[in-house]
């Protein structure tokens, strides 16, 4: 799956972090202090790829899987258009 719209600052996302002490914590804990913060929409979207229930062991769990995503996601671009195709069947 391509994340299609614009990722958030990493700052935004360090932020979070902190915010969101004690973990463990869950998606939709993290996406509820996004909301309540304010923060930018494509933060708050950003947040909802990940399933509500689950859970971030420590700050270092969320970064991980925050920058797995942006990372799998710049090596689909650079797939040609019908191997990502295919990969979501």
């Amino acid at each position: 799956m391509i994340y299609d719209k614009a990722l958030p600052r990493i700052d935004n996302i360090m932020w979070l972090v902190k915010l969101a002490r004690p973990f463990p914590t869950t998606a939709s804990e993290i996406a509820k202090i996004a909301r309540n913060w304010n923060f930018s929409k494509s933060t708050q979207d950003f947040l909802n790829i990940f399933p509500e229930d689950e859970v971030f062991e420590d700050g270092d769990d969320f970064l991980t899987r925050c920058e797995t995503v942006e990372l799998l996601n710049r090596e689909a671009r650079k797939m040609p258009a019908e191997t990502v195709l295919s990969q979501q069947d």
